[in-house]
């Protein structure tokens, strides 16, 4: 019965212990690792896509628009609707097409190579890349919110309104992309660290619980729960720090011990 009781727990521990590439004493999360490996790759994409994904956008919304026009005004309607569509295009296509062309490649990719960095236990490499990836973040930003706000001050006020508000834009989304890249970079890591020290002392409060009383099916399952926390966190870090790969292989062994009992 008891070596039933801690099947579930026993299989989610096999997945935590899976061996390090670096030291047995530092725990890898493999998902991480795939991720990272994944977003370290070069791929295409970027701010010439970007480029052509506004000019794109701005020319379907202006032909729509100057259709729309002539068909309900006539040619002179036909041109001012046009102009209206096109500038609405542009805005739009400024606003949402960051992401859909990947300007946020090289930040991600320098992100990613930080995390490949810290697996390898390569410090200095990973804090040069996390900074590289911080200052990416800014220029990305910097150069989606310039051109995103230029294409609005056209809508607003217009070709004369247009390199101020691109400047303005530009400025404010640059300092805004760095503070998102350092929340990346350094606060995001932080607080997952901490996340999982506090569902591995959650896990261990419940392995106590259970290996003074083996046959409770409440702290059966409540260990089944902690410990299917502790495993999805953990597979979400790059790296665990000698400590936390300590504790988590010390649930291994007392979950070990109870099914054994």
């Amino acid at each position: 019965m008891h070596l039933r009781s801690v099947a579930v727990p026993l299989s989610l521990l096999a997945l935590l212990a899976i061996p390090n590439p670096v030291r047995a004493d530092r725990m890898v999360g493999q998902a991480a690792y795939a991720r990272a490996q994944v977003n370290a790759e070069r791929r295409s994409g970027g701010f010439i896509r970007y480029g052509l994904h506004i000019t794109k956008d701005g020319i379907v919304a202006g032909l729509l628009g100057a259709g729309a026009g002539y068909l309900l005004g006539g040619p002179g309607a036909a041109a001012e609707w046009g102009l209206k569509g096109a500038t609405g295009g542009l805005v739009w296509g400024s606003a949402t097409g960051g992401s859909k062309s990947g300007v946020f490649k090289h930040s991600t990719r320098a992100f990613a190579k930080a995390d490949l960095a810290e697996i390898k236990g390569q410090f200095v490499r990973k804090h040069y890349y996390k900074v590289k990836g911080i200052i990416w973040s800014g220029v990305e930003s910097g150069v989606v919110g310039s051109a995103a706000s230029g294409a609005l001050g056209l809508c607003l006020g217009g070709p004369a309104a247009v390199v101020p508000s691109a400047i303005t834009g530009g400025l404010f989304s640059s300092a805004l992309g760095a503070a998102t890249g350092v929340v990346r970079a350094y606060v995001a890591p932080f607080l997952q660290r901490r996340s999982l020290g506090w569902s591995i002392s959650r896990a261990s409060s419940a392995l106590k619980h259970l290996e003074r009383d083996p046959g409770n099916p409440a702290w059966r399952d409540d260990v089944v729960k902690r410990l299917g926390q502790v495993q999805a966190k953990q597979q979400n870090i790059p790296r665990l720090s000698e400590s936390q790969s300590e504790r988590v292989q010390d649930l291994v062994a007392r979950a070990a011990r109870l099914g054994l009992r």
